[in-house]
C-alpha cells in the first residue's frame, strides 16, 4: 500500500510538471533521443532533449539571468525559459546566433523541456514575414486590418505592439516613428517601433512667428510655445519667415527634448522671390497659399522659403501641402483625389497615408513627400509600404518641387481651432475633445500649446497628436482619431513618468 501511494504521488508530480507552461507537447516518437533507460531502469534525459515545441514571439532576453521570455500567440500569455551552453540559437537560414543578437518582436520556432523550463533550440521562423523601415502605415482598428500599400493583413487580440521590450498601444505610435511589422500568413503578429521620436522646442522665436519650421519631414507654422514631435536622429532644422532663413543642426534623442534658442539670432533677409506656375486638377479648385486665396491661373510670385498650399474643390478631398521655394522659378502640380466612400473609410494610425499627388519641376529644393514618387509632370502615386516578405519598404523622392500632404482637419498654424478651455460640462456651444487626466500637465495639440489639464478644446474631424508635458517628467505623445459627430469625447491618459535625468 505504501509503495502504491508512492507510485501514485510520482505519477501525479510528473503529470503536473508536463501540464504547465505553453507550447505543443512532443511525443517520444517525434523526438526519440529525448529519453534513455539506464541499467538501473531509471529514466535519464539526454543533453539537448525536449518535449515541447512552440511558434511564438520573442519578447525579451536577459543575458545576466540567462532567460528568454516568449509570448504564445494561441493562449496569449508570456512565459520564461532558461538557457545554458547547450542551448542553440539560429536565424531562419540556420546560421548560429548569440543571445545578444536576438531581436525582441521576432517570431521564432522553439523547442524546450517543459519540466525544467529549459530552452533547447531557438530559430527565427522561416514561415514568418517581416517588413522593415515602415513609416507610412494605415491601421483600421474597427476592421482590424493593417494596410501596407499593396498588401493588407488582419490582426487579432494576440497582436503585440512594442517599443524596445515595452508594450505600448496604437495611440502611442506616432506618424514619424519607423516600424518593423512581422506576421505569419495573412495575420500580423507584432508591430515594433525601431526608431521613435523626441521633441523640439523653440525659445526666443518672436521674430520668426508666422513663418515655418521644417525638421525631419515635419513642417509646422511657427507660433508661440510650440513643441514638435520629430523623429529621433540628427537633422538640419530649416526656419523661414518673410524672406529670412535659419538652418541649424540638432540631434534628437528618443523621448527627450531639445531646444533651439533664437533669442541671439539676427535674421538674414534673403530678399529673393520666385515665379511659380501652378497646375491644379480639377481646374476649378480653389487654392489658398499661406491662408490667402490665390489666383493660380497665372504665375504667382512667392518669397523664398516654405509656404503652405491648401487646395479644395466640391466633390474632391481637400489637401494641405507645403512647398519649399529655393530657385527663381518653379512648377508645381497638385492633383486632388475624388471624395469617394473609399477615401472616407479606415482609421489611420501611425501615418496620414494621404495619396494626393503633388509634383513639380527641378527648379525648387525638394521637400520629401512620403506618399508618392514624384517625377516632373509624369506622376505615379506609389504607396510607401509595398514590400513582399523579407523586403524593405522605402521611398526615394525624386528631387523636384514637392509638397507634403497633411490630414484634413488637423491643427495647423493660422488654421488651428483648438481654443482651449477648462472643462465645464455643458458650457460649450461646440463638441470638444476633453483631456481629463493626468491633471496639471501642459497639453499640446498638433504641436501647439493649448493649456493645462484638465481642459477641453474644439473637436475637429481627423487625426490629432496630443503631447503631455511636465517639468521633471518624460513627455508622452498620443495619436487620436476624432469623428465628425456633435458629441464630446474624453480621454484619460496614464500618469507621466518621472525623468531619469532628475
Amino acid at each position: 500500500m505504501k509503495r502504491a501511494k508512492y507510485l501514485f504521488s510520482s505519477i501525479l508530480i510528473v503529470t503536473m510538471l508536463f501540464s504547465t507552461g505553453c507550447g505543443r507537447t512532443v511525443s517520444a516518437s517525434e523526438n526519440p533521443d529525448t529519453y534513455k533507460k539506464t541499467e538501473a531502469g531509471m529514466i535519464e534525459l539526454r543533453p539537448g532533449s525536449y518535449d515541447s515545441a512552440d511558434t511564438c514571439v520573442l519578447m525579451e532576453v536577459d543575458e545576466e539571468e540567462k532567460t528568454v521570455t516568449f509570448y504564445n500567440l494561441d493562449v496569449e500569455r508570456n512565459y520564461t525559459l532558461n538557457y545554458d551552453s547547450m542551448t542553440y540559437f539560429y536565424d531562419k537560414y540556420k546560421t548560429a546566433l548569440t543571445p545578444g543578437l536576438l531581436e525582441p518582436g521576432s517570431i521564432v520556432d522553439i523547442t524546450f523541456l517543459k519540466s525544467s523550463k529549459r530552452l533547447n533550440t531557438l530559430m527565427y521562423s522561416p514561415d514568418a514575414w517581416e517588413y522593415t523601415e515602415v513609416n507610412r502605415v494605415s491601421i483600421d482598428e474597427d476592421r482590424r486590418i493593417i494596410d501596407l500599400g499593396n498588401e493588407t493583413y488582419k490582426y487579432d487580440d494576440s497582436l503585440k505592439l512594442l517599443e524596445d521590450t515595452d508594450e505600448i498601444t496604437f495611440m502611442e505610435i506616432n506618424p514619424v516613428d519607423v516600424l518593423t511589422i512581422r506576421g505569419i500568413g495573412k495575420t500580423a503578429a507584432t508591430v515594433k517601433v525601431e526608431r521613435g521620436h523626441g521633441y523640439l522646442r523653440l525659445t526666443g522665436e518672436e521674430r520668426m512667428i508666422g513663418g515655418y519650421i521644417e525638421c525631419g519631414k515635419v513642417i509646422k507654422q511657427i507660433e508661440e510655445e510650440m513643441l514638435l514631435t520629430v523623429p529621433e536622429g540628427t537633422y538640419d532644422v530649416y526656419l523661414t519667415n518673410k524672406g529670412a532663413e535659419l538652418t541649424q543642426t540638432v540631434t534628437v534623442e528618443r523621448n527627450k527634448e531639445v531646444t533651439i534658442d533664437l533669442s541671439e539670432y539676427k535674421p538674414e533677409s534673403l530678399e529673393k522671390v520666385a515665379t511659380v506656375l501652378f497646375t491644379v486638377t480639377p481646374s476649378d479648385a480653389k487654392v489658398f497659399i499661406d491662408g490667402k486665396e490665390t489666383d493660380v491661373s497665372k504665375p504667382v510670385t512667392l518669397e523664398y522659403g516654405i509656404h503652405q498650399v491648401l487646395a479644395k474643390a466640391e466633390g474632391y478631398v481637400t489637401t494641405t501641402s507645403y512647398i519649399r521655394i529655393a530657385e527663381d522659378s518653379a512648377g508645381i502640380s497638385i492633383k486632388l483625389d475624388p471624395d469617394t466612400e473609399v477615401n472616407k473609410k479606415g482609421t489611420v494610425s501611425g501615418s496620414d497615408y494621404n495619396k494626393n499627388t503633388v509634383s513639380g519641376s527641378d527648379k525648387a529644393t525638394p521637400t520629401p513627400t512620403p506618399t508618392a514618387t514624384v517625377s516632373g509632370s509624369d506622376v505615379t502615386p506609389t504607396p510607401t509600404a509595398t514590400p513582399t516578405p523579407t523586403a524593405t519598404p522605402t521611398v526615394t523622392p525624386t528631387p523636384t518641387a514637392t509638397a507634403t500632404p497633411t490630414p484634413t482637419g488637423t491643427v495647423s498654424g493660422s488654421d488651428k481651432s483648438t481654443t482651449a478651455q477648462n472643462y465645464v460640462p455643458g458650457t460649450a456651444s461646440y463638441p470638444r475633445i476633453i483631456i481629463d487626466s493626468p491633471i496639471g500637465v501642459e497639453v499640446y495639440v498638433d504641436g501647439y500649446y493649448v493649456g493645462l489639464s484638465p481642459l477641453g478644446f474644439k473637436k475637429t474631424e481627423g487625426e490629432h497628436e496630443i503631447i503631455l508635458r511636465k517639468n521633471g517628467y518624460e513627455n508622452r505623445t498620443y495619436t487620436i482619431k476624432a469623428d465628425s459627430d456633435d458629441k464630446d469625447v474624453s480621454y484619460s491618459f496614464s500618469e507621466l513618468i518621472e525623468s531619469s535625468n532628475n
